[in-house]
Parts: C-alpha cells; structure tokens; sequence
C-alpha cells in the first residue's frame, strides 16, 4: 500500500498490514493514541516523508505480528520493521510499543538544519531478531526508552551521526533461539562497500560521529563487555571523529576503556542494575539496585515520568534507565 496524502490511522479498529507500507516524500502519517497495527511476515512501514506516533501514558500505539496465538506472544522476527528512509524527517515517536519484529526502527537518513531525523520518547522496542533501534549517520534523540532483548544490538549508531539518550534502557538478556550477536551498544564512524561484487575492490566510506551522549542511562547485559567502538579500519584508525560520553549512566565494560577518562566517561558505574527479571521484558528495578537515586535532577525534569508514568521527581533523586522504583 502507497500513502500519497497526509493520512490518519485511528483506534476505532486494528490495521493489518499484508503488504508494505510506503508513506512518500511529502506525506505525513499520523497514528492516534491507542492504535494496533499488525503486520505480516517480513511486511515494512517504509517512510520517506514524515511518521508521527501520538500514543498516551494509558493509549499506547502498539506495532507487532498478525498472529494472536499465545505461542507467538513473545516471539522475534514475525514482521520487518519501521524505516525511515533516506530524506524522511520530523519523525517523532511517543508512547508506542513495537515488538516481535526483525528490525525494530531503522533511521536511515540524515537531517536538515539540525533537526532531528527522530524523535522517539517513552517507547518500548523490544524481542527483535536484529536490532531495536539501527541509525547509519542519522540525528536522534531517545528519552525515556526500552531497547532490549535482541538477537544483535539494542542500539546500533553506525556511519556518524548525532546523537542523545537521556533515561533510556539499552540491554540485552536474549534467549531465544539462536544466539546473541552483538553488544547492547555499537558505534561506528565508517562503511565499506563494494560496487561490482563480488570481485570489485572495496571501498571506504568515513562520517564523524560528532556527539553520541548518554545520561542517566543503564547499558547491561549478559555480556562481560556491552559497548563496542568500531573506528578501526585495516588496522589503522579511520580518519573521522568518534566522540561518545556516558554521563551518571550504568555501563558493562571490560578492561579494554580507560573509565578514568573524564571526556568520556562522568560518575559512571560499572554494576549490575539488578533488573527484576530481564530475560522476561521487566527492566524495573529490583531494591538493591544501584542505579536508585543515582541520575541527575537537571536531565530528569525533562522526563518527569517513567514507562509506567510514575514520578521520577517524588524521592531523593531519579533512578537511572527508563524505569524509576517505588517502595
């Protein structure tokens, strides 16, 4: 199906999507709160004008597979996925639920003016059989988001780009049917490609990532290292920028980063989060959790709530991730 003019999906009825979805250049779709949207095996929401998610606290907007037995619950990998093609922007994202795909949401285009390519807040992406959130030199800003369970990365940030999660959950306890892949977060400054395959030489491609910036975050898993940085070519550095910094956030990583280096690393922790029951989709916070109180109260006011609308402003300090513990 072709959206050729600004069009309204409302919550009077489910949609089913067969076939893939295609909003054109210029064209906006808007999705009131409370909409189910189902797609079909390997069925895409391709973008290239605009997508607006209007979901509520109590009306998410919910994106999953058309198969309603109770053994596909929980399953990966029964549709494609959202993608916001090249030259698409004024995406926004709010209170949605997207899950059981392959692809979660894939940002593949870059932004005008600054403005970011997507907006996404208050969203759940979760039981991917690739990734939840995939840009390639695009602008995001994430705030108040689950990414998790996974077969590769939660987050993938590649060819560049900008970038800013602010309370959002990045993590992954997979145990589905064939193995993790990858770490709860990659970034990457470069891409190589080839334009005769597959005997034709292979090209490289390099973008500045000039700002991937995370606050008041949890990136965990069940890997001893979940942050990889990928700016190494041939063995030789790419000639581009690789900037990141974790700010009062909760990080696996292993002995291979220098934590003391304060351009990238501020008030980080290394511990373990204790989510409630992870490889169930319950991130909250069991009560030891270190990430209690830990966030800073300049970031938090901009997310005054949590994934369950529950006041991150009530108690001594925010918790850190999308979800705040109530006693």
């Amino acid at each position: 199906q072709i959206l050729y003019s600004n069009t309204v999906f409302t919550a009077d009825k489910p949609y089913l999507i067969i076939d893939s979805l295609w909003v054109l250049p210029g064209v906006e779709l808007s999705i009131d709160p409370g909409a189910h949207i189902h797609l079909h095996n390997n069925t895409l929401v391709h973008v290239a004008g605009s997508l607006k998610v209007n979901g509520l606290p109590d009306d998410p907007v919910i994106f999953e597979g058309d198969r309603l037995e109770m053994f596909y619950r929980d399953k990966a990998g029964q549709w494609g996925g959202i993608w916001l093609r090249a030259g698409s922007r004024d995406n926004h994202i709010n209170w949605a639920e997207i899950k059981n795909g392959i692809l979660g949401v894939v940002v593949d285009t870059f932004s005008v003016v600054g403005m970011p390519t997507l907006k996404i807040e208050n969203t759940k992406i979760i039981n991917m059989s690739y990734t939840a959130l995939y840009a390639r030199g695009a602008i995001v800003e994430a705030g108040n988001c689950l990414f998790a369970n996974v077969a590769y990365y939660p987050v993938a940030l590649t060819l560049g780009g900008r970038y800013r999660f602010y309370h959002c959950t990045i993590a992954n306890y997979w145990g589905q049917y064939i193995n993790r892949k990858g770490p709860a977060l990659f970034l990457n400054n470069y891409y190589e490609y080839q334009l005769e395959p597959p005997d034709g030489p292979w090209y490289l491609e390099t973008r500045d990532l000039e700002e991937a910036y995370f606050a008041n975050c949890i990136i965990y898993g069940t890997r001893s290292n979940e942050l990889e940085v990928d700016n190494i070519y041939n063995g030789q550095p790419v000639d581009a920028q690789m900037n990141y910094k974790f700010d009062n956030t909760i990080l696996r990583v292993d002995t291979g980063f220098d934590l003391n280096d304060e351009t990238r690393f501020v008030n980080l922790l290394t511990e373990n989060p204790k989510f409630i029951d992870p490889k169930k989709n319950d991130f909250q916070l069991d009560t030891l959790s270190p990430a209690k109180d830990f966030g800073l109260y300049n970031i938090a006011i901009s997310f005054p709530v949590d994934l369950n609308n529950v006041s991150r402003l009530d108690d001594d300090g925010p918790d850190l991730g999308a979800y705040e513990r109530v006693e």
